[in-house]
């Protein structure tokens, strides 16, 4: 469209300016309605050259210089005809390839209105140029008829390419999110595995159980990957969820965690009903929402600190409390987790680094797994996450 409005200004300034040089070399009146309209057309040039957002607004003060340019020397008419009356019915197809059907349809209308004009004041017109503007009014017509078609195709086709590209912004979102679940999920069991490594070289051997270990973080690796490709299927697709109980995902978590709570001296205390049983995808749970829930209770938590996980039933809900003892959220953060959005980082209390993704991931795996997260600060400090899980029992029913 811009291009298209730049193109016809150029052209018809240039035009306008050569007919006024050619008004001077010949003598006579001097063409000044020409010469204001080539130096409106260039200034309008300059002008969305600077401001493109103008462009809108000026396609009409274009539409009007053409009019101008058309009717000058009409009124009062010498003769039935003037040579820019065959210029008139391409202002319908001008218009329609800048976008605007209401500016189409003035141009039309003004078009033919002028012809009306030449008519009654030529009236009775030579058969000669009564076949001409016959012509002339059909051509608009028909122009017109053309254009508005062009304009139809063209908002087809950029409906069209609006929608694809919605298609491809959501689907390169949903592949930095899928990015951003591995390459942050990964690093709880990577960190455990490289723990176990550390300890294996300074002991001098690696034992049944640093071995043991080590198969176990290099499977939750491979889960975690795998969990990406379940979390790629389309957001309104059911992910694979089995029947597990609260006290095997605790199980996991004390196993990945373990080595980081030994690092800062805490402890995992937990409480409630772990009989619980969820209906869900324990990888994707385990890694993507408790995980990321409870290793930022870690990075948050003083050294020797406790951490807690509640369980309890909450209506045909599990809820799974974790409560650390740190600072709190700030407010703004708070309101980022409630809309599902990502949050400034903030250091750990052992200066631990993070992405400020972890409790974007987390709520929105949590929503793909049928639940949903809330986060909130305790009124004696520190930070409660609930992740609200379906309980298998009210499926099953």
């Amino acid at each position: 469209m811009r291009r298209v409005f730049r193109a016809t200004v150029a052209i018809g300034a240039l035009m306008l300016f050569a007919m006024v040089a050619r008004g001077a070399m010949v003598g006579g009146a001097f063409p000044w309605a020409d010469l204001v309209n080539g130096v409106l057309l260039a200034a309008v040039y300059v002008v969305v050259e600077r401001f493109p957002q103008w462009l809108s607004p000026l396609s009409w003060v274009v539409l009007a210089s053409f009019f101008v340019g058309a009717t000058d020397g009409l009124l009062p008419l010498p003769e039935a005809l003037a040579p820019t009356h065959v210029l008139l019915p391409m202002l319908g197809l001008y218009t329609a390839l800048i976008g605007s059907l209401r500016m189409s349809h003035v141009a039309t209308g003004a078009v033919l209105a002028i012809y009306g004009l030449t008519w009654v004041n030529g009236y009775p017109l030579p058969r000669r140029e009564t076949l001409i503007l016959t012509n002339l009014s059909l051509a608009t017509i028909v122009i017109s008829a053309a254009a508005r078609a062009i304009l139809r195709h063209h908002r087809r086709l950029m409906a069209t390419l609006h929608g694809r590209t919605c298609d491809l912004r959501a689907q390169a979102e949903e592949n930095a999110r899928l990015n951003a679940v591995i390459a942050h999920d990964i690093r709880n069991p990577l960190t455990a595995l490289m723990g176990t490594v550390d300890l294996a070289e300074l002991n001098g051997a690696a034992g049944p159980a640093d071995l043991a270990t080590i198969g176990q973080m290099a499977k939750r690796i491979e889960a975690i990957v795998n969990s990406a490709g379940a979390l790629a299927a389309p957001a309104d697709g059911r992910i694979r969820r089995t029947a597990v109980t609260v006290a095997s995902l605790i199980e996991s978590l004390r196993l990945v965690f373990g080595a980081r709570l030994a690092r800062k001296g805490q402890t995992l205390e937990v409480r409630g009903d772990l009989d619980l049983r969820v209906r869900t995808n324990p990888d994707i749970l385990c890694s993507s929402v408790l995980g990321n829930v409870l290793g930022n209770a870690i990075k948050f938590s003083p050294p020797r600190a406790a951490i807690e996980i509640a369980v309890a039933r909450h209506g045909g809900e599990a809820r799974v409390d974790v409560l650390d003892g740190g600072r709190g959220l700030p407010a703004d953060v708070l309101g980022h987790v409630a809309r599902g959005e990502a949050c400034r980082s903030q250091e750990g209390t052992d200066g631990e680094a993070g992405s400020g993704h972890g409790l974007q991931i987390a709520t929105y795996c949590a929503q793909r797994l049928g639940g949903r997260l809330e986060a909130d600060n305790r009124p004696g400090g520190g930070t409660v996450v609930s992740v609200f899980l379906p309980l298998a029992e009210q499926e099953d029913e």
